[in-house]
Order: C-alpha cells, then sequence, then structure tokens
C-alpha cells in the first residue's frame, strides 16, 4: 500500500470461526443435495430395471411354455422397444411351431403303419 507516497504492508485478517461457520452453512445444504439427487437416481434406477426385469422374466416364462409343448398360450406385450420386438419375435415362433405341428398331425396319418398288414401307408413296398 502507498501512504503519502511510502510503501507499506498492509496485514488484512478474517477471522477463521467466520470462514468456517460459512463453510458449514454451504457445505450441509450441498450435501444433502447430493445426497437427495443420488438417493432419487438410485430409486429410479432400480424401478426401471425392476420392470424390465419382470418382462424378461415373463418373456422367459412363455419360452420356457413353448419349450415344453404348449403352444396355445400367446405372449403378447404391446410394447415398442426392443423387449416389444422380442415378444413379437417369440410369438413368431410360437405360432410357426404351432402351425409345423398341425401339418405334421395332418401328413402322419398317410405314414403310419397299419396294424393289420404291418404296411405304412403312402409307402409302397418292392419285392
Amino acid at each position: 500500500m502507498i501512504v503519502d507516497g511510502n510503501v507499506g504492508i498492509l496485514h488484512l485478517g478474517i477471522w477463521k470461526s467466520a470462514v468456517g461457520s460459512e463453510i458449514r452453512s454451504i457445505f450441509w445444504p450441498m450435501a444433502k443435495a447430493v445426497s437427495l439427487v443420488v438417493f432419487l437416481a438410485i430409486l429410479t434406477f432400480r424401478l426401471a430395471i425392476g420392470r424390465i426385469g419382470r418382462l424378461v422374466l415373463q418373456l422367459a416364462q412363455c419360452a420356457n411354455r413353448i419349450s415344453e409343448g404348449d403352444l396355445e398360450t400367446a405372449s403378447w406385450m404391446k410394447r415398442r422397444d426392443e423387449i416389444g420386438k422380442l415378444a413379437v419375435s417369440l410369438e413368431r415362433i410360437r405360432a410357426s411351431l404351432k402351425a409345423a405341428t398341425k401339418r405334421l398331425e395332418r401328413a402322419q396319418p398317410e405314414h403310419a403303419e397299419s396294424p393289420a398288414t404291418g404296411e405304412r401307408r403312402g409307402v409302397s413296398q418292392q419285392a
């Protein structure tokens, strides 16, 4: 500092307790706000994952029913996302398997053995 042409030193002091109380008054509300945001983010994430998990579980159960031969129960999910596309694909597989099974059942009597003669129908036997 220059006073009357003389250079001097100015000492400026701040009370440590005043600075500490200001930091504490800012820190705790900020910490609470950050904690709340993190908590809400975790809660939202868990809810979203839980919902997606339930949908995937439903599709897995449907796939298990199909693999066990239950081709009558349709799997419809009215969704436009990837899980909906997976459900549509699974439904197409079920319908295709059902149609193929019906075709095989209709074709089976033609190739079944005749109980009286032991000959197979639809197959000519040459000597």
